[in-house]
């Protein structure tokens, strides 16, 4: 238990670091730029579209969900080298295709829970920010001052007269 929640934590942060940490900004700007000179290139020569590592790795460093899926992968051989895991089993090519499975689901839970982590995150950092924030409240209903009937009254007779 103690080996999959550090796998939890590790993958949750790795995807944090990579899409939001200042750490990797200057890669991520680095990335948006030859994205922006790739995409530039393909218009110039009239190309529809075709794959660009840089487009690629640009969509992954900005979703929390992809990038929690290749973090959950690379993270996945801690969990997955653990005593737990194995329990001393010889390798066999039936415990070879488990483990792959293994493997990609370590991405699909670094994905679920990167989602999670970012839903979260967002929610309690708008609820702070809409705490802080002192916004006009509209009146009440009560609060407003009823207009006195004879003045539309009176308005109604001055346009016929």
């Amino acid at each position: 238990m103690v080996y999959f929640l550090f796998f939890c934590l590790a993958s949750v942060g790795l995807t944090a670091i990579l899409v939001d940490g200042t750490i990797f900004l200057p890669l991520r700007r680095r990335v948006a730029e030859e994205t922006d000179r790739v995409r530039r290139r393909r218009e110039r020569k009239g190309l529809s579209s075709s794959f660009s590592l840089y487009e690629t790795v640009h969509e992954i460093l900005g979703c929390y969900q992809c990038c929690g899926f290749w973090a959950g992968l690379f993270c996945s051989p801690y969990l997955l080298t653990t005593p737990p895991f194995w329990n001393g089993l010889p390798a066999s090519p039936r415990l070879i295709l488990n483990s792959l499975f293994a493997v990609l689901l370590c991405g699909f839970v670094g994905s679920l829970l990167a989602t999670v982590y970012l839903k979260s995150f967002l929610y309690v950092h708008l609820h702070t920010l809409l705490a802080e924030t002192s916004l006009p409240q509209p009146p009440k209903p009560e609060d407003i001052p009823a207009e006195p009937e004879n003045v539309v009254e009176n308005s109604v007779e001055t346009e016929q007269g």
